[in-house]
């Protein structure tokens, strides 16, 4: 069961947030390691240009590159190839934040999910990949309109505010006008 909450702020200050815990999760809340920092920090950054996404990131030849996919697709496995075959640097194995700006960057935040690596580093943004398993492997470069909806599936994002919803939109088509989006 995940822990029911509701997030609250003003648009017009969104340096100042409320957040309403239902009273059986509370214990719970106050005693989790990352909870108040993880909750606030997607809706604070989305108003700095910044999206955090559900990704493994490595940092290959000084640039960082994230794979992106559902839970279980391979993100880890796929970042532990490149350390082991290309001698990349794992640098998170679950979650990635992309500063968008004419060039983006990569950056480490201290949320590893399962992966256990969570490091403090930042690169310029090379490529995005999204994984899918398949029997054999293909890479392609995706069209704008496929590389959106990959994107958006898989940012950190509260789909309930019409004002995020929009700002990650407009974020992610930025991003996709600097950055090549791949399909592996």
């Amino acid at each position: 069961r995940k822990p029911h909450m509701r997030i609250d702020y003003d648009l017009q200050s969104p340096k100042e947030f409320q957040c309403v815990v239902c009273s059986d999760y509370l214990s719970w809340a106050l005693t989790e390691k990352y909870f108040w920092a993880g909750v606030a920090l997607q809706y604070i950054l989305i108003h700095n240009q910044h999206l955090i996404f559900h990704a493994s990131y490595i940092k290959v030849n000084d640039k960082g590159i994230i794979f992106i996919a559902p839970s279980g697709t391979g993100k880890s496995t796929q970042a532990a190839l490149w350390e082991k075959y290309r001698g990349a640097e794992i640098i998170n194995g679950d979650k990635a934040c992309i500063h968008v700006t004419d060039e983006p960057t990569v950056h480490g935040i201290p949320f590893d999910g399962t992966s256990g690596i969570c490091k403090d580093i930042s690169c310029p943004l090379a490529c995005i990949v999204v994984l899918e398993q398949e029997k054999e492997n293909i890479i392609e470069r995706l069209r704008s309109a496929m590389a959106i909806q990959e994107l958006f599936s898989n940012v950190f994002v509260d789909r309930s505010i019409p004002y995020e919803w929009n700002k990650a939109l407009e974020l992610i088509m930025k991003l996709i006008e600097c950055v090549p989006v791949y399909h592996l």
